[in-house]
Parts: structure tokens; C-alpha cells; sequence
């Protein structure tokens, strides 16, 4: 199941509070994932794709396209099983 890019960005720009975000974002260089956006993404993770991501699986994240990454290969994983 392919995560529907438009959702992906929408969810992600909110969960760091802006209005629309590009898949090459740097969150380290930005210091976009503290605790709280850590927090954040986590919920709204598990609201719009029904994942549940722990916490150091974020801050291994350094663009917005590893967390895509990271949730499009729970959601294959879980189609496996």
C-alpha cells in the first residue's frame, strides 16, 4: 500500500506547524525534531496511516523523506504479515 503523498505532506507539515513541506526538509538542520515534534508525529502517524512509531525510530529521521521511508515500510511489513 502506497502512503498517498498529498495526506503524507499535509499531516507532516502540521505536526511542524507549517503549510505545506518539501521531501528533502532537513529536520536536523532546521532542529525541527525535538521532543514535542517528536510527540507530534508520532500521533498523527497512527491518526492518518494507522502506524505507531516509537520515538528513536523519528530521531534516526533526518529528512522528511525518511520518516515517508519509514512509514511506507511499516505499512509493507504489515501487508506481509
Amino acid at each position: 500500500m502506497k502512503l498517498v503523498s498529498e495526506k503524507f505532506n499535509c499531516a507532516i507539515a502540521k505536526a511542524l506547524g507549517m503549510e505545506n513541506i518539501d521531501l528533502d526538509f532537513d529536520l536536523i538542520k532546521n532542529k525541527s525534531m525535538d521532543s514535542l515534534a517528536i510527540m507530534s508525529f508520532i500521533a498523527i502517524i497512527d491518526i492518518n496511516f494507522g502506524v505507531m512509531l516509537k520515538g528513536h525510530d523519528l530521531q534516526k529521521c533526518s529528512t522528511v523523506k525518511d520518516i515517508y521511508f519509514l512509514i511506507e515500510e511499516r505499512l509493507s511489513q504489515r501487508e506481509i504479515a
